[in-house]
């Protein structure tokens, strides 16, 4: 009897937190990251698992929009091609409930990713995936990904049916926000397609230059969340930062296109293009554009005070200035050009890390060493196969 009122206990106070975390999700209907976080924290902590993944299907990807656990893995995981053979891949494109009890085949099933090992200390000893359903039962939105049932002082092991119903429900109510708030991602995707689109303009004939505004998005944003800023600020600096080199357009093809090293005053019209940048997009309103002037006329400023046009310094400098000056530069040194090969990712980094405090806001730079496996990310999505 006892025994029986102990579990009737705990399943009215995860009823009643269930209802108090459901309405909780409305207000991130804007925020498919802060829902997914939501999710996260209120599963792992529901379900007395140690690490949940919130894996959501975007494109052609299936994308861990929120990873929390005990302790910090220290690292972010990376988004998996819809054709990879990992289980949560096959959790997703089966769409029901899959549980992996045994500690040999979770520790199987978690293969490569070393995120779930340093999540829990050591290898996992049970999985659990619960389905992420979007309208379309055909089409599931993505799974909740649980490792290791640890309830209080308990050694780990697999989730049982309690947890698991916890968990459907979470989900349940979880998919519906999530769907609502992927629609405000994949608008703000389309209207990322179009900035690109005319932000390659100026370089049109380098056939690199579509891809490169591509890169320094995502490299911007990695950098821009990794630093704890706002979803909205993140948002903004994505799509602002494809507009950097947008003022390139009043430079001479002639001079654009130079293989070899400028002359002096080759350099100073190409300097210019930071003002024209600012100038062009200053003219038009909208905070977009406003923080697009931002960034085009100071990118090439530097944290000692030694860049362009302005001289200007540390925290003088705009943030969003300062972040995409760090993906610029990453991007230029890891991609090939005509007039030089493309460095490796090991010495990029260590060439920005030499030039912290320099060229570059220090902060940034342990940023982007943080969100290193983000950066890694986009640079594999958005490079062609032939670069």
């Amino acid at each position: 009897m006892g025994d029986r009122s102990t579990r009737e206990v705990q399943l009215t106070g995860q009823l009643r937190a269930l209802g108090q975390v459901g309405a909780g999700y409305l207000g991130d209907l804007a925020d498919p990251r802060a829902t997914a976080a939501r999710l996260a924290g209120d599963a792992r902590r529901l379900t007395s698992a140690l690490a949940v993944t919130v894996w959501v299907r975007l494109d052609d990807r299936l994308v861990p929009l929120a990873a929390v656990a005990e302790s910090s893995p220290g690292a972010a995981r990376a988004a998996l091609p819809l054709d990879a053979d990992v289980a949560p891949v096959w959790a997703t494109h089966r769409g029901e409930v899959l549980r992996v009890d045994e500690p040999a085949a979770a520790s199987e099933a978690a293969g490569a990713d070393g995120w779930v090992a340093a999540a829990v200390g050591r290898p996992p000893r049970a999985l659990a995936f619960v389905p992420l359903q979007g309208p379309d039962p055909q089409r599931p939105l993505g799974t909740l990904e649980l490792v290791d049932h640890a309830p209080g002082a308990a050694e780990p092991g697999p989730f049982g049916d309690d947890a698991l119903d916890v968990a459907r429900a979470l989900a349940a109510q979880g998919s519906l926000a999530l769907h609502a708030a992927l629609g405000a991602l994949r608008r703000d995707a389309e209207r990322l397609d179009e900035l690109c689109a005319l932000a390659a303009i100026p370089e049109h004939h380098d056939p690199d230059a579509p891809w490169h505004v591509r890169r320094i998005a995502g490299y911007a944003a990695a950098i821009a969340r990794g630093h704890g800023l706002s979803p909205d600020e993140v948002r903004r600096i994505e799509l602002a930062s494809t507009l950097h080199d947008v003022g390139k357009v009043a430079i001479p093809t002639d001079i654009l296109l130079k293989p070899g090293k400028l002359t002096d005053e080759e350099f100073a019209v190409t300097r210019e293009h930071c003002r024209v940048g600012r100038r062009v997009l200053a003219a038009r309103p909208g905070p977009v554009l406003a923080l697009g002037a931002a960034i085009a006329h100071a990118h090439h400023e530097r944290w000692d005070g030694t860049g362009y046009p302005e001289g200007l310094a540390g925290e003088a400098v705009p943030l969003a200035a300062r972040i995409v000056a760090v993906a610029d530069v990453f991007d230029a040194l890891t991609t090939r050009r005509s007039y030089k090969p493309a460095i490796g990712l090991e010495q990029s980094l260590r060439i920005i890390r030499q030039e912290a405090g320099r060229h570059f806001d220090p902060a940034l730079v342990d940023v982007l060493q943080a969100v290193f496996s983000e950066v890694l990310d986009v640079k594999r999505r958005w490079t062609p196969e032939d670069a």
